[in-house]
């Protein structure tokens, strides 16, 4: 036996079957619904035949029924099986249903584009002064990062003394009950354009 419960198998071609039908045990007429098809299979019998889950495990299949230059290439990645949709190729699920995707499924697809992340600018020291008045530094606190590793104490964003270096700005979260601040929360003083 050349297959185990579990196995990819690709049943062979409505043309080969009638092409070599005759010289085999016959196929029962309703297996040519799933020539082509791929499927796994379910149960291992002693007299070496196989039941399919693409049938519903009705037949009773033998290793000359099956494609033997198939192998399974495993599931696509994601952009492959994208290529693929829009190449037009079949594809198939686990249990070797085909699956084609239509025009409309295509041309929506090519419809998608990618937003690009909105582009973060840093503030002026205006801009930092007039946050730090506003209520929207509410529940903050900001402090300098130096150049050298070194920081100043964080403090309430309206007695920062604020210079002109604005790019050694931190701020962070203070902690709802007071107890410090979030260090998980520290950014620059950026806002998105």
């Amino acid at each position: 036996m050349k297959h185990k419960v579990g196995d990819p198998v690709r049943i062979r071609s409505k043309e080969w079957m009638d092409a070599h039908g005759k010289n085999k045990p016959p196929f029962v007429p309703d297996m040519f619904d799933y020539a082509g098809q791929i499927s796994t299979i379910t149960m291992v019998d002693d007299d070496e035949t196989y039941k399919l889950a693409v049938d519903g495990e009705e037949y009773w299949w033998k290793d000359w029924m099956f494609d033997p230059d198939y192998s399974e290439g495993g599931p696509l990645e994601e952009e492959d099986a994208i290529k693929a949709m829009l190449d037009g190729d079949t594809l198939y699920d686990r249990e070797g249903n085909p699956r084609r995707f239509s025009d409309d499924e295509i041309e929506s697809f090519m419809r998608l584009y990618r937003i690009p992340p909105k582009r973060k600018r840093l503030m002026n020291r205006g801009e930092a002064m007039d946050w730090a008045g506003s209520e929207a530094s509410r529940g903050w606190a900001v402090r300098n990062a130096y150049p050298d590793g070194s920081t100043s104490d964080w403090s309430p964003p309206q007695y920062f003394q604020y210079s002109e270096d604005i790019e050694h700005y931190q701020r962070v979260r203070v902690r709802p009950d007071l107890s410090g601040v979030d260090e998980d929360t520290i950014q620059g003083f950026e806002e998105e354009e």
